[in-house]
């Protein structure tokens, strides 16, 4: 079975990762405030698990298939969404900053690891591979000498 990663559709990739992004972060809000109705686990949630999720996610996406506004904006999106809609408004507006930062960051830091020339070096075949070749850094034949 082959991996999600290796379909290379940023854009179902992309759906994918705020998917689990959105369950996660409703998640924690709903067993927080409803199942343990305790602050120490809401702290703990929203200062420390959500905010590395966040940019977890974030740095992930970025990392494999560079700066996308179709990764950012639906994120920044449905935190909106889930803060005005959803009863995030016990949060306060700290929610939105946080989501903010850690996308920000989170997609900054992943944009550093990324390089296309990876991905379409995973794209050309054995064949064209093996025909680059090996060049000496040495060899003196491929610089030309200027007069």
């Amino acid at each position: 079975m082959k991996k999600l990663k290796d379909y290379n559709r940023p854009k179902t990739v992309a759906a994918v990762h705020i998917a689990v992004w959105a369950a996660a972060a409703y998640g924690i809000f709903f067993f927080t405030t409803e199942v343990s109705r305790s602050l120490i686990p809401f702290i703990l949630g929203f200062l420390f698990v959500y905010p590395l999720g966040t940019l977890y996610t974030a740095f992930r996406y970025t990392r494999r298939y560079g700066l996308k506004w179709y990764f950012i904006l639906p994120a920044a999106a449905i935190a909106a969404v889930m803060y005005f809609l959803l009863g995030f408004d016990m949060v306060e507006p700290n929610y939105l900053v946080m989501t903010a930062v850690a996308v920000f960051f989170g997609a900054g830091i992943g944009r550093q690891f990324y390089t296309a020339a990876e991905t379409t070096a995973k794209k050309l075949s054995k064949a064209q591979l093996s025909e680059r070749g090996y060049r000496s850094i040495l060899d003196e034949s491929q610089y030309k000498k200027r007069k």
